[in-house]
């Protein structure tokens, strides 16, 4: 049995790759958030890296769902 090289399927694959690529960035910034979530105090500049990567993160998980239903 042959897979087929049709152009949804080089969209599709081409789609969960770049799924793949999201979920590593999302746990990237999960990894960091983590880290930075577990000091005692943050300094100024630190605290405004936590807010955006917190709002980086949620973008990035709602581009991923995105995706995701789109290859459903």
């Amino acid at each position: 049995m042959r897979k087929e090289n049709s152009p949804g399927t080089r969209k599709t694959s081409s789609m969960k790759e770049q799924i793949r690529r999201i979920e590593k960035k999302h746990a990237e910034l999960a990894t960091r958030i983590e880290e930075l979530g577990k000091r005692a105090i943050l300094t100024p500049a630190e605290q405004r890296e936590y807010g955006e990567l917190k709002k980086h993160k949620l973008a990035v998980k709602d581009e991923m769902t995105a995706l995701k239903r789109a290859v459903a």
